[in-house]
């Protein structure tokens, strides 16, 4: 059961290359170059320009993001997150643009299966569902105003259905496989719902780096017989984890309660097998939990919870707000593609484990040979460029927009994805500000990897605007 922990496409990745005989850089850097491809066909059909189309394609191509060993190069889900989303955005813009039925229905069906492809590669994807239904409006206001009703409706009809056929299929065999039809059980059902009640207990001493505080699981324990049962399993989990990645404090920092729940679960014989027994057990949890809060017996802390795997967010939050752009303007400098050797951080087992699942060699040796230590000089030196001139280039954009902006007031085209583009850019800077309080700098501008392939698409939107207003 511990495959229903994370979100399926990233094995799925891992196995389909795995099966064409295709070695996982191999097949990344293949995704990463449709991604591109993808982006330069959207922005054709927004500007006729071709030295900028070419331009364009030329900073895309070559943006350090897409070879940052902590992003792209990371052996984990995050580096299928930025050539994911920008296929995406791709296609809701360039399904805008189409004028005849089959090519809106092909187009629809590709924005189905990337969008259920990004939503079920991270949790966290949920921000892209404002460009989406952003988007989906503007195509809809578009067509209607034509009068083109069957031309809305088929290709919703076929987004909606591409998106959930998938996930309803996988959630059929996983109840064919475990006993329930969950994807992930720790964004949804019972385990979910443990989580967002255990965070809910109020208590001074949490904060933005401590979600949950041991006096927090002490007084769950106190309500709840069925946590007591298993309180060995819950010690031994929550000293491990503290220990292991947060020995400074001795407490659970973050997210990870939810993993040291899993893992006192795991530990006291539930998730080895046995799903709906599980499943069983935690509802047991969450009815006791709940009780608890209605008699009183548990502190409730009266904020927002929108995630199971996330913090309660308050009013105090507003001053993220400050964070949020700093951080915004701070990644236009490329902070989080700084180069270095790769080091493997895995046991000689693990390291073959990972060479067979990726075709790869993985060993030390093998990734300082001569030849690959010229490709990341070169990178270096791209992203080098990149870190140098992207902060001069926004500032120019930034100054000829307003121009623009104040020159012609009107709405166009370009200027409406600009508007949804840089919303959506917004809420998930400000997401991952609220979630990183308690990691380091550098896993903000891992866990942001599209934001900057966005903003660059955003600055050849508004250059182009320009061009086509003035030139």
């Amino acid at each position: 059961m511990m495959t229903l922990a994370k979100g399926y496409v990233y094995p799925f990745f891992l196995y389909a290359c795995h099966q064409l005989h295709i070695p996982y850089c191999l097949g990344l850097g293949i995704l990463i170059v449709l991604s591109h491809l993808m982006m330069l066909k959207a922005f054709i059909c927004l500007t006729s320009n071709r030295r900028l189309q070419l331009i364009f394609y030329c900073v895309i191509s070559f943006i350090p993001i897409s070879y940052a060993f902590t992003n792209t190069l990371y052996f984990y889900r995050i580096s299928l997150t930025a050539p994911l989303t920008l296929i995406v955005i791709s296609c809701l813009i360039i399904l805008y643009n189409q004028t005849s039925q089959p090519q809106i229905i092909i187009w629809s069906l590709i924005t189905g299966i990337s969008l259920w492809c990004v939503m079920n590669c991270r949790e966290d994807s949920h921000w892209e569902l404002a460009f989406v239904i952003y988007a989906l409006y503007l195509f809809a206001l578009k067509n209607l105003k034509q009068r083109s009703f069957k031309k809305v409706m088929c290709s919703f009809l076929v987004i909606v259905t591409i998106y959930y056929l998938p996930t309803f299929m996988i959630s059929q065999v996983n109840k064919k496989h475990y006993g329930i039809s969950l994807l992930n059980d720790r964004v949804n059902g019972p385990f979910a719902s443990m989580m967002k009640l255990m965070y809910s207990v109020a208590d001074p001493n949490k904060d933005d780096d401590v979600w949950f505080t041991y006096a927090m699981l002490e007084k769950c324990i106190d309500v709840s017989p069925s946590l007591a049962s298993i309180v060995p399993s819950i010690d031994h989990a929550y000293h491990s984890w503290a220990y292991v990645y947060f020995p400074e404090c001795g407490c659970i920092k973050g997210d990870f309660m939810q993993w040291v729940m899993r893992t006192a679960l795991t530990e006291a014989g539930y998730y080895h097998n046995n799903a709906t027994e599980t499943l069983t057990f935690i509802e047991s949890i969450n009815r006791e939990l709940k009780a608890a809060f209605n008699e009183g017996k548990l502190p409730y802390d009266h904020l927002f919870h929108p995630s199971s795997s996330l913090r309660g967010i308050s009013s105090h939050d507003t001053k993220l707000i400050i964070k949020t752009a700093a951080y915004a303007i701070e990644s236009l400098r490329y902070p989080q593609c700084l180069f270095h050797n790769p080091q493997p951080i895995a046991s000689d087992e693990w390291i073959k484990r990972c060479e067979a699942i990726t075709g790869m060699s993985l060993t030390q040796e093998s990734m300082n040979t001569s030849q690959k230590k010229q490709i990341r000089n070169v990178c270096f030196v791209l992203t080098s460029l990149y870190q140098i001139g992207s902060p001069v280039v926004s500032v120019i954009v930034l100054i000829v927009s307003l121009y623009n902006c104040f020159k012609k007031r009107k709405l166009n085209q370009v200027r409406l994805w600009v508007i949804g583009l840089l919303i959506s850019s917004m809420l998930l800077v400000a997401m991952v500000t609220i979630f990183t309080t308690f990691l380091n700098p550098i896993d903000f501008y891992k866990y942001t990897t599209p934001y900057m392939s966005i903003m660059t698409f955003i600055m050849f939107l508004l250059i182009a605007d320009f061009l086509e207003t003035n030139v």
